[in-house]
């Protein structure tokens, strides 16, 4: 087995390889523009240098799935487009003039998980956000929680 002792790890943004990384977009339904890339620095047990490039390892958040939200598969579907349509242009606005669009969003999926904090007995509904830039991050989220809650009509 191959054995790391990680120093350091960063990421960079990159056209997607071939057979290695994932190429489709499945909310636009197109291709995907650039995808983000973990490199991990460090050393073997024996002292070699070592620096890993991890492919298909897109960010994520989870958002608590409210019980006002719909609760048809088929509407929650939709529910769940929009929300990512709406951070998309919400993102789209904030970018930087003559920088292009860029893709934000990889995908929004409805997940069962148990919460991080207190007691839970059972799992609970969460939108799972995947991105595609890890620096993203911090700025979706803080929005989602600036806005008002995600309802039906809109998001952002």
């Amino acid at each position: 087995p191959f054995a790391l002792r990680i120093v350091s790890i960063d990421y960079y943004l990159a056209k997607p390889a071939p057979k290695v990384d994932v190429s489709y977009a499945p909310l636009e339904g197109t291709s995907i523009e650039q995808v983000p890339v973990v490199r991990i620095f460090g050393s073997t047990p024996s002292g070699q240098k070592a620096c890993v490039h991890l492919h298909k390892a897109f960010p994520y958040f989870y958002v608590p799935y409210d019980d006002s939200f719909p609760d048809e598969p088929a509407q929650a579907q939709t529910f769940l487009r929009q929300l990512a349509q709406s951070l998309e242009a919400a993102m789209q606005q904030h970018q930087e003039p003559g920088t292009g669009r860029k893709q934000v969003v990889h995908a929004v999926q409805l997940v069962r998980a148990v919460p991080f904090y207190g007691y839970h007995p059972e799992e609970k509904l969460f939108i799972k956000v995947i991105l595609y830039n890890p620096g993203q991050v911090t700025r979706i989220a803080t929005l989602l929680q600036v806005q008002p809650e995600p309802s039906s009509r809109s998001c952002c």
